[in-house]
């Protein structure tokens, strides 16, 4: 009996059991393929967010060597950082180059942490280049997803050496002596240089002009050559004020698709005299019609265009200041004038085709900040870089002073130039004074 009576408390406290605890059937499964992982890895996985570019160069780089630095938002740095940028060599008047970053640049071994530092020697760079302005860019590739919020890097160069001859200008000639300013073509017939050469006093001064002429300029200088220039004349009469050349078509085979620039050449050569006003051609005895490109009923003076004086140098050892001539209505007012000008000097007039012979004597660093026109003097006011440029005298110096005073003096109304720097006097004594324009360019050696 009592055997019977513990046998049924056993059952009801199991049953009691059963019914307060359920059971899962996940307690009663057992999987031995699972793994056990006795210390999970919970490190974070480093991610580089963002790729930025500083640099410690100047602006203008004048040393040859462009340093900058890539910086990380983390230590983290791609393997293959450097093939997601370009070198990438704009200039301003030629078409420049484009250098994958990671075969011009080295890396300094100074880099630490988050900024990797480079260098890139530019002179091996450039040396291959023509003679520019260029700006000089580090940019990334336009997909490259750690860039999307770096802007390019962009600093300037020059491949200019400014290390030929300048003879410049002059106000005064020896007794017994006249100078002719002589446009002589360049060797291509394209543009005109005007050449300041003392010839002693002759007694027909405008048969004189035109046989020095034709005669072409001395060897050496880079200009039109040779004994016969331009196609002889055998009359030049003069007659208050107005010049008329006499062509014969004998002696303008070979001339036709030059004559635009001959006509100029002669033109701009008597009217540096001073007397003559206008200057016009007669092919054949008729000044009506054509020959070549050139409308004979055109006559030639001092009109309504606007003149910025550029460099010239082709492989001589002698530069020059050389006019770019835009004609321009005569409804444009002078501050229209004035910008048309520091556009040309600038080489950034769109209607314009630098050549590779030209030099920008303007470095784009250079700024206008502000122009005054009272009377016949016009101050023109610069930024602070035009006093770092014209403190010596260097060629560079001269050649920048002299086509600003010849540039702006071009302008009818303009007789006189002032420069300041910021609203001050420039650092250069020879500037603190009224500038006016020598009347003999360009002295031939």
């Amino acid at each position: 009996m009592l055997k019977f009576a513990t046998n049924i408390m056993f059952i009801l406290i199991i049953f009691v059991l059963a019914t307060s605890l359920p059971l899962s059937t996940d307690i009663l499964t057992l999987n031995l393929s699972q793994p056990i992982i006795e210390n999970p890895d919970e490190s974070p996985v480093v991610v580089v967010s963002d790729i930025t570019i500083e640099s410690s160069s100047d602006y203008m780089i004048t040393d040859g060597n462009l340093s900058f630095s890539l910086i990380s938002s983390t230590e983290q740095f791609p393997e293959d950082l450097l093939s997601h940028f370009t070198l990438n060599l704009i200039g301003n008047k030629s078409q420049g180059s484009t250098l994958p970053l990671d075969q011009v640049a080295q890396m300094s071994p100074n880099s630490v942490g988050t900024t990797r530092e480079y260098t890139v020697d530019l002179r091996s760079v450039l040396e291959s280049l023509p003679e520019d302005y260029f700006i000089v860019q580090i940019a990334p590739d336009k997909d490259y997803a750690l860039t999307q919020n770096s802007e390019s890097l962009e600093h300037m160069a020059s491949t200019y050496d400014f290390g030929f001859i300048y003879n410049g200008t002059s106000n005064v000639l020896p007794s017994g002596v006249i100078g002719m300013t002589l446009y002589y073509p360049t060797p291509d017939y394209e543009m005109l240089v005007p050449v300041t050469r003392a010839v002693p006093t002759p007694d027909n001064r405008w048969r004189s002009l035109y046989t020095q002429l034709a005669g072409g300029s001395k060897p050496g200088l880079g200009l039109i050559e040779g004994d016969q220039v331009i196609p002889h004349s055998p009359n030049i009469r003069i007659s208050n004020g107005i010049a008329n050349v006499y062509l014969y078509s004998q002696s303008l085979t070979g001339f036709e698709d030059k004559f635009s620039v001959i006509t100029e050449s002669i033109a701009q050569s008597m009217l540096s005299m001073g007397f003559i006003s206008d200057v016009n051609f007669l092919v054949n005895d008729s000044d009506t019609g054509s020959f070549g490109d050139v409308d004979l009923s055109k006559s030639y003076a001092n009109g309504n265009s606007v003149i910025g004086y550029v460099g010239y140098n082709s492989n001589s050892e002698y530069a020059f200041l050389m006019p770019l001539t835009k004609i321009i209505g005569p409804d444009i007012q002078i501050p229209d004038r004035i910008n048309e000008i520091w556009n040309i000097l600038k080489f950034n007039d769109s209607e314009m085709t630098y050549s590779e012979e030209w030099i920008q004597l303007v470095p784009p660093q250079v700024e206008m900040i502000d122009f005054n026109l009272e009377g016949d003097l016009l101050t023109l006011n610069l930024n602070e870089v035009f006093n770092t440029i014209t403190t010596t005298e260097s060629v560079e110096s001269k050649m920048l002073i002299d086509s600003l005073i010849y540039s702006f003096t071009s302008i009818t109304e303009v007789n006189r130039i002032k420069i300041t720097v910021d609203g001050n006097t420039p650092t250069n004594p020879e500037l603190a004074t009224e500038l006016v324009p020598p009347p003999y360019i360009n002295m031939e050696p």
